[in-house]
């Protein structure tokens, strides 16, 4: 597995998934095997992802996903 060239942050609205607003990613560029933090503006949904765009055939996963509400 690689690191992800990106990612962003999706809810399901109804039956739609929706890229968070106000996304703000540290560091920018992900890393590889280190954590990564995003913040973004609340939202209320029973479910959440993370989309990963990889290099090539690349492929990337996640160890941990935690949301918590501030």
């Amino acid at each position: 597995m690689q690191r992800p060239t990106s990612y962003k942050v999706q809810y399901l609205s109804g039956e739609r998934w929706v890229d968070v607003k106000g996304l703000k990613k540290s560091p920018e560029t992900p890393k590889g095997s280190a954590k990564n933090t995003a913040t973004f503006e609340k939202v209320t949904s029973q479910k959440i992802r993370a989309v990963f765009t990889n290099s090539g055939k690349a492929r990337s996963g996640l160890t941990e996903f935690e949301v918590w509400e501030k």
